[in-house]
């Protein structure tokens, strides 16, 4: 795979992805979301089954090797961008409920709103998704989506610190699936047994992102169907997709302790106005 800025000669090579002189910094991810489970216990599991790329630098002129340090984090400097951009930001939830929106990246390469809470509940109607172990194959055509998971990062660092991802979450018999996150608690973690719990980790402030990896062009209601935020649209994901969108209410902990633990029966969901929202 060649990285190499938009002009830049690229006769004879395969694999290239271009981008504008412009940027003077790059960051280059690989990302493995999930490994075969068949894979696990081997040397490889964790990259795929494959090993980590060599990396090298070289300058595009010449083709001779060249210097490739990094002179800062990419989490860039207080305001949180690291391309300079000032990238609207929907903000932290305030009144009770939470809410998703689509941002458009910057230094923590989010695609989710930022919130500073207590305990969350989350509730959304999960996308069909491939099954690696299908002997189908890897893609299955009437899958909505490649993929999907929920993660747990810390406000300050991109490392993820919890993630649930498709295949592990457990459906409500309504068809939905709910969401805890919380402190790992022996009160918390008995009131959530047999639900999905997601630990909030040692973070003052968390951000919770949910993906939807290579949606099937014929399914409507994947994240990429939300338009991405800014000052003048700032409608929350469930205004675009439905019941597909996550959305939650948060509270403390004792609160949540004392509700009724069964989703489907719970009063939190009941009679909500998700047009007011």
């Amino acid at each position: 795979m060649w990285v190499v800025p938009e002009g830049a000669d690229t006769t004879g090579l395969t694999n290239v992805i271009t981008f504008p002189t412009s940027v003077t910094q790059l960051s280059i991810f690989l990302r493995v979301y999930l490994p075969d489970q068949n894979l696990e216990g081997t040397p490889l599991y964790l990259s795929g089954g494959v090993p980590l790329p060599a990396i090298e630098s070289f300058d595009t002129a010449t083709g001779e090797p060249a210097p490739c340090l990094p002179t800062r984090s990419i989490l860039g400097d207080d305001s949180g961008s690291s391309d300079g951009n000032d990238t609207p930001n929907p903000g932290a939830n305030t009144d009770g409920q939470v809410r998703f929106y689509r941002l458009g990246g910057g230094g923590l390469y989010p695609n989710e709103d930022s919130a500073y809470l207590a305990t969350i509940f989350i509730r959304f109607k999960p996308p069909t998704h491939t099954d690696t172990s299908d002997p189908a194959g890897i893609i299955a055509a009437q899958a909505m989506v490649r993929y999907w998971s929920f993660n747990v990062y810390s406000i300050k660092i991109t490392n993820v610190t919890a993630c649930l991802a498709d295949y592990q979450a457990v459906v409500a018999e309504d068809g939905f699936v709910y969401i805890v996150l919380g402190r790992r608690t022996p009160e918390l973690l008995g009131k959530t047994e047999g639900m999905n719990f997601l630990p909030w980790g040692p973070h003052d402030e968390i951000l919770f992102v949910y993906r939807n990896i290579t949606p099937n062009t014929q399914f409507p209601y994947s994240a990429s169907a939300v338009p991405v935020y800014s000052a003048e649209e700032t409608q929350s994901a469930d205004a675009f997709i439905g019941d597909y969108a996550p959305i939650g209410v948060y509270t403390a902990e004792k609160q949540f302790l004392e509700s009724d633990p069964n989703p489907g029966r719970c009063s939190i969901w009941r009679g909500r106005d998700r047009s007011s929202s």
